[in-house]
């Protein structure tokens, strides 16, 4: 990242506190981050962060080279193993019997190159698939597989003409990168049917996974949710919470929701001791990973990676 690059300080979500403890750390890349954590309600998010102009060139431009360039090159083939592991959203909805059978729309929101819907058009060939994707290359690929998408800017006004059209949202792993998620699950709540369902998942912020500094911690992650404050950030956007689940065998460290409509207000828990909790569990991981044993250990096993490749 530039030195240049302007930053931009933001409040809670949530709550809309500017009380924050910081955390200033390197992320994955040895990019410098602000890593902040709502002392009120216990939100963490970046804080000074990116400006919208410089995320938005980051998506556009660089986000695959880094993050997906093999996914990319497979999405071109046809092999079903490809996409085996993408079943999982599928197979945890029949485990607790959420029906299919009803779905005619389809929107997933931040595709990436398809591979969820590719899985999905596999298995559910009638249904009309949508999605929302920032990169100019995974929209050429979407098209290509006969996606509609609707928009590159999950902040743009896509949603409007939409109302009430889609009977099934998938947010796998994006709500973290938003600018704000509120006003997106906001979004999202419009163009849901009345009975439809919002499946979303998102990396468990108090289930961190190593190494934090170089993997967990990300400069596209402006976000970072546990279980209350996903909760009450759906909660606060409208939703009410059907099943929520934190991990499983499929992915240990995923924080995974089905939300419906809510037809009532919800209660959005704001509590100090939910700062206190995040904070240990920041503070617990970033201690681990300081001691010197820790260091050597993943010294030696970088070196080994290295030999074997």
């Amino acid at each position: 990242m530039s030195q240049s690059t302007q930053l931009e300080e933001v409040s809670c979500v949530i709550c809309h506190s500017t009380d924050l403890h910081h955390y200033q750390v390197k992320g994955q890349f040895a990019i410098p981050l602000n890593l902040s954590l709502c002392k009120n309600c216990g939100l963490s998010f970046l804080s000074p962060r990116w400006t919208k102009k410089r995320y938005l060139q980051y998506y556009a431009h660089e986000y695959d080279e880094h993050y997906r360039p093999a996914e990319v090159a497979n999405s071109r083939t046809d092999d079903p193993a490809n996409f085996k592991r993408y079943g999982t959203i599928d197979q945890r909805l029949k485990s607790k019997g959420f029906p299919m059978d009803s779905i005619k729309n389809l929107l997933d929101v931040g595709s990436g190159e398809g591979n969820i819907l590719t899985y999905f058009q596999q298995h559910y060939p009638e249904l009309a698939y949508f999605a929302i994707e920032p990169s100019e290359e995974c929209i050429q690929i979407l098209e290509g597989k006969g996606v509609n998408v609707l928009s590159n800017d999950a902040d743009a006004d896509w949603e409007k003409g939409n109302e009430g059209k889609f009977d099934f949202i998938i947010m796998r792993h994006v709500l973290e990168h938003f600018m704000n998620p509120l006003t997106v699950l906001e979004k999202v709540q419009h163009v849901l049917s009345d009975k439809g369902m919002l499946y979303l998942a998102v990396p468990n912020a108090l289930h961190l996974k190593a190494p934090f500094y170089e993997r967990w911690l990300r400069v596209v992650h402006t976000y970072y949710f546990n279980r209350i404050s996903l909760r009450n950030i759906l909660h606060k956007a409208g939703f009410e919470i059907a099943w929520l689940q934190e991990g499983d065998e499929a992915n240990r460290e995923e924080l995974f929701v089905v939300a419906k409509k809510s037809k009532t207000p919800q209660k959005i828990e704001i509590d100090s001791s939910n700062y206190e909790l995040q904070r240990k569990a920041y503070e617990d991981k970033m201690k681990e990973e300081k001691n010197p044993l820790y260091q050597m250990r993943r010294s030696v096993g970088k070196l080994v990676k290295k030999l074997r490749s």
